[in-house]
């Protein structure tokens, strides 16, 4: 109750953690660490090692008699929950405004490039020349009617779409079935399966069946290249991309918004330009 007290060390009624989410951001146990050691130096440099117990005890009576209201939260808490990271406001303010003014200005689809590049690996074969046998078109190449198609051109998917189920434009088989053979026994039609043959399926080329194999195969061979050629880039194209159109049309939403980054609010089967854009 009287006299001087020696202090050798600081007691507190929690242990200090050494674990770095309790000493600096998550301390329920006390202040954190580092302000707990600034506590000690105050004390060092205004009571010394030695203070009267008096005095103690006369502040400690005064702190029991204290009728104020009790704050659950210390000051360091208001102060630290407080904090903010102002660098990371600031970039992440600089990304969301150039998120949002981004804008759609691609002319093309993104598979335009893939579908263009799908060539032709399979001509027709002509049985008299064993020769390949190209598509030549004079509508996809006006300026060259003699030009071959040698890869997916663009006329072949303008105006159409993943979901309109375009009939392919060349048409052979009433060209091929009209023409009769000479030989009602041996030649009577044209056979579909001759397209396939790299050789004369009448060896003798006395044979009147002979000469109408050849009529028939090279009256349609160009536009049944083509008819295979146009299945080929359609299928492929379909199966690389579920949903497409051509030309490519543009969203009605300019810019990026940002609910887009959760998730997309469009259907691609209502609205594939807005859809693609989103994405």
């Amino acid at each position: 109750s009287s006299g001087v007290a020696t202090f050798d060390s600081y007691l507190y009624e929690f242990e200090l953690s050494n674990d770095e989410a309790v000493q600096f951001c998550g301390a329920v146990y006390g202040p954190p660490l580092e302000l707990t050691k600034a506590c000690d130096a105050s004390i060092d440099v205004l009571l010394g090692q030695e203070i009267s117990i008096g005095l103690l005890s006369s502040t400690s009576k005064v702190l029991r008699d204290f009728g104020g209201q009790y704050t659950p939260s210390h000051r360091w808490t208001d102060w630290f929950v407080q904090l903010v990271d102002s660098n990371l406001i600031s970039l992440e303010n600089e990304l969301s405004d150039f998120y949002e003014g981004t804008e759609d200005n691609r002319d093309e689809p993104r598979w335009l490039e893939f579908y263009l590049s799908i060539q032709d690996e399979n001509p027709y074969y002509s049985p008299r020349l064993n020769l390949p046998v190209y598509c030549v078109d004079l509508e996809v190449n006006p300026l060259d009617p003699h030009e071959r198609i040698g890869s997916c051109p663009r006329a072949w998917i303008n105006n159409s779409s993943w979901n309109v189920h375009d009939e392919n434009p060349y048409q052979w088989q009433e060209m091929f079935d009209i023409l009769d053979g000479p030989d009602v026994e041996s030649c009577p039609k044209c056979d579909a399966t001759w397209l396939e043959m790299t050789s004369n399926a009448f060896f003798n080329s006395s044979d009147p069946c002979h000469g109408f194999f050849y009529e028939c195969v090279e009256r349609v061979e160009r536009l049944y290249q083509c008819g295979r050629f146009w299945d080929k880039c359609r299928s492929e194209l379909n199966a690389a991309v579920g949903y497409w159109e051509y030309p490519k049309k543009q969203c009605n939403v300019k810019k990026c918004r940002k609910a887009w980054i959760e998730e997309n609010t469009f259907n691609r089967t209502d609205d594939l330009a807005c859809y693609d854009f989103a994405e």
